[in-house]
């Protein structure tokens, strides 16, 4: 890409990916000069997509430390023919924080599962038993 980075903007992120030629290669295009406008933007909104989700992975792996970075807008901004004679574009993307994981109240740690001695009776004789109690 012909930029490729992120901007911490406080409890937001930016990325940024630019679009060359070179971006292309392998892909059967030809160069800016030589056509298929349309297709290669097609391609690039495309695979700016994947690229888009791919970037919200890798910020948030492995999870560590407070929040995480969900993606929560993102496109491709054309540039007209001409506009920049070597770029064709750039895929962005705006990641936000959101807030650490609190500690469980006592009503969420109540709902885990039940020590060994705990739990209602089940049906004898039907080889039924909680999966964490001793037969």
């Amino acid at each position: 890409a012909a930029i490729n980075y992120w901007r911490d903007m406080g409890d937001r992120k930016v990325y940024l990916e630019g679009w060359i030629d070179q971006c292309l290669a392998g892909t059967g295009f030809p160069p800016m000069e030589g056509g298929e406008w349309d297709d290669k933007i097609e391609y690039m909104v495309r695979v700016g997509r994947r690229t888009l989700i791919e970037k919200q992975e890798e910020k948030n792996r492995p999870y560590i430390g407070p929040g995480y970075w969900p993606l929560i807008e993102g496109g491709f901004r054309e540039f007209e023919s001409g506009d920049k004679e070597w770029l064709y574009g750039v895929t962005w993307g705006v990641y936000s924080k959101t807030p650490p994981i609190q500690e469980a109240s006592d009503t969420m740690k109540s709902l885990r599962p039940m020590s060994p001695e705990q739990g209602p009776p089940l049906p004898k004789g039907l080889g039924i038993h909680w999966p964490w109690r001793a037969v």
